[in-house]
């Protein structure tokens, strides 16, 4: 399937199918999507079958990562990944009132 990038709202966002995340990226494919961030500021990629491994090696073809300060929040196994979710790392949901609640 083609590369394909379509708008979702005026003000910005735009949806890209036609791409694997998970695989390697040519320098034309990585000018693509850097136009169309540029152009849309949010890209969406649904229905990727990826892990934190894999996010991280796709993002690093766009420049080099920044690792979080603090620790507690990182991911264990792949650092660059910064945990914002209301599960552990195991995906079990965190109590509303446990440690990390607000």
């Amino acid at each position: 399937m083609p590369l394909a990038i379509e708008r979702l709202h005026s003000a910005l966002g735009a949806a890209v199918t036609g791409i694997d995340l998970a695989a390697p990226m040519d320098a034309a494919l990585r000018a693509e999507l850097m136009a169309a961030w540029e152009r849309h500021h949010v890209l969406v990629f649904r229905g990727q079958r990826i892990g934190d491994e894999a996010q991280v090696a796709f993002t690093r073809q766009f420049g080099e990562l920044e690792i979080f300060p603090q620790q507690d929040d990182r991911a264990a196994a792949v650092p660059e990944i910064f945990r914002v979710a209301n599960t552990d790392e195991a995906g079990r949901i965190l109590p509303p009132d446990g440690e990390y609640a607000l």
